[in-house]
């Protein structure tokens, strides 16, 4: 008899652990639930600021563009003349030469290689386009 009452206690014991256990596990499973949800919100915060950090660079950005389309429409073109003083009846003089030759032609520096006088150059040297005097080769130092 003794033992029979001892084994319903036991049992009735299990039972209650049993019951006990399960209350805890489902207790645990909502603590996991709760941690993953605080990581997700971490996660989220990181995020957040980044999408922050990204609007801003992306506001600097469009107004960079726009200062940058507002430059470039304010500019005029070198030979656009449209202002006081300008005559479009009249004909204008057209640019052609950017660079003006800072020696001239006829610079009584200049001496030609070719006839050894000064006035011109070789390349413009008279006795080297008409090619009608022979030049014969002196060394130097020698007087011939």
């Amino acid at each position: 008899m003794k033992l029979n009452e001892e084994l319903e206690n036991l049992r009735n014991e299990v039972k209650t652990l049993k019951s006990i256990d399960t209350n805890q596990s489902s207790t645990i499973k909502l603590i996991q639930d709760s941690n993953e949800a605080s990581n997700s919100c971490k996660c989220c915060n990181k995020f957040k600021e980044e999408i922050k950090y990204l609007k801003n660079s992306l506001a600097k950005f469009t107004i960079g563009k726009n200062n940058l389309d507002i430059i470039l429409g304010k500019q005029r073109c070198v030979f656009d003349k449209a202002r006081l003083g300008y005559r479009p009846d009249k004909q204008q003089k057209l640019y052609k030469n950017f660079f003006a030759s800072t020696q001239k032609n006829s610079s009584p520096f200049l001496t030609s290689f070719y006839c050894g006088k000064k006035g011109h150059s070789t390349s413009t040297c008279y006795l080297k386009n008409n090619n009608n005097i022979k030049m014969i080769w002196v060394p130097k130092g020698s007087f011939y």
